[in-house]
Order: C-alpha cells, then sequence, then structure tokens
C-alpha cells in the first residue's frame, strides 16, 4: 500500500482534486490500475457513479490528467522513493496509518493521500496549529511583529506552521524554537531537495525539534507552482 501511495504522489500536484476524486471513487490501487491502462477518459467517466457531478469540459479534462499522469508513469519509480525517505531518516505517512491528520480532510479531493515526513510527524495532529507566513523581503517592523506573535502562541501551546522562507516563514520557526514552541515547515519539493540552500540549517533544526512535511516525493525538486500550492 505504502508503494501505492508513493506512485501516486510522484503522479501528481499538490491540490490536484480530480486526483483525489478518482482515489476516492474508485480506492487507490484500482485507480492507479485505470490510470495505468489505456482507458479512455470517456471510458472511465461510465464507471463513476451515476450520481456524479460532471460539469462541462469534464470529459477533456479527465482526459488530459490522464494522459499527465501517464507520462509521468513511465520514469515514475515509488520504490527508490520510500528508499530516498527512509535513508533520510523519514516516512511517508498515508491516509491509512494511525497518527493521520484527520483534519487534511477538510480540503476534500483536494487532500494529498499522503505525506512525506521528517522529524515528529505526531506534530500534524497538535491540537492548536498556527500558520505563520510572509513576505521574503519582510521590513525590520515585521520580522519583529513575526516574532513576538509567535512568542506569544507558543507560550499558549500552539504549534507555528510555515513555509521555510528567508524573512517572516524563517522568523516564525526561529521564534518558535528559541522559545521553546514546536514548529512544522511545509517544504514545496522532497525532502531531499530543501530550498532555500540558505535556511539548510534552519531545517536540520526544525527536523531535530520539529517536522519536515511535503507532499511531494523525494527527488521531486521545488518549482513556483509548488510554492503557492503548498
Amino acid at each position: 500500500m505504502q508503494e501505492s501511495y508513493a506512485l501516486w504522489s510522484l503522479l501528481t500536484e499538490p491540490g490536484d482534486s480530480l486526483a483525489g476524486y478518482l482515489r476516492t471513487t474508485f480506492g487507490i490501487n484500482l485507480a492507479l490500475d485505470y490510470v495505468s491502462s489505456s482507458i479512455s477518459a470517456k471510458e472511465l467517466i461510465e464507471k463513476f457513479p451515476e450520481d456524479a457531478f460532471r460539469a462541462p469540459g469534464f470529459e477533456n479534462t479527465l482526459q488530459e490528467n490522464l494522459d499527465c499522469y501517464r507520462r509521468r508513469l513511465r520514469t515514475a519509480n515509488p520504490v527508490a522513493a520510500l528508499e530516498a525517505i527512509a535513508n533520510l531518516g523519514g516516512c511517508l505517512l498515508t491516509e491509512q496509518d494511525d497518527g493521520w491528520p484527520i483534519r487534511i480532510g477538510d480540503l476534500g479531493n483536494s487532500a494529498p493521500g499522503s505525506l512525506w515526513c521528517l522529524g515528529d510527524r505526531s506534530l500534524l495532529n497538535s491540537s492548536h496549529l498556527l500558520s505563520v507566513i510572509g513576505s521574503r523581503l519582510a521590513s525590520d517592523y515585521g520580522l519583529d511583529l513575526a516574532k513576538d506573535m509567535v512568542r506569544f502562541a507558543v507560550s499558549d501551546n500552539w504549534t507555528i506552521v510555515s513555509g521555510g522562507a528567508v524573512g517572516i516563514d524563517a522568523m516564525a520557526a526561529v521564534s518558535a524554537m528559541e522559545h521553546d514552541g514546536k514548529t512544522i515547515a511545509v517544504m514545496a519539493g522532497g525532502l531531499d531537495r530543501l530550498y532555500p540552500k540558505q535556511n539548510l540549517d534552519l531545517f536540520r533544526m526544525i527536523e531535530d525539534s520539529g517536522l519536515l512535511v511535503s507532499e511531494m516525493a523525494p527527488g521531486v525538486a521545488p518549482s513556483r507552482w509548488r510554492f503557492l500550492q503548498r
């Protein structure tokens, strides 16, 4: 089952609601079977529940997605991805595992079916999670404000979530750790492709005391649209 989830992770992008719909409707393995086959979008739609929503142009969109998944399938190596995360000391957490954060289900079909983790994955189920993100070119005032806000939050047992970028994101993580708080950094690429490089020391500190997490498998480079989707 882990290999199936790893493969889905390699075929899709964050926020892919169509992939989520296929997994939910058919189950992860049958959905992969359809992707791996030559079934057309028109033929696949006939297998959907009768009451399934079909927007105008849905068949074309589904066919485009199937074509994209199949292109990626040619080079996808889920076994190598799982070996890579194990070598890093991390794991792939799936929606079938104990400890899966149920709140991710609020994203509906856009929710990932798995998360690649380095560090304390139990933080995903913290009762109080606060996202602190902002400009990479933050002013001194903005940095001070972020630092103080995080200090007050962690004193009340909030876990800080950020994107690990320079500026406000980095200050949020640093302030959390300086005040004995916990922090989660959501990465835009594989956990062996941590970015930005100037924050590598910070990421190692987060891994040691908090959590690095990504929807993207090891080996997948961060990119502009993935920064936005995370």
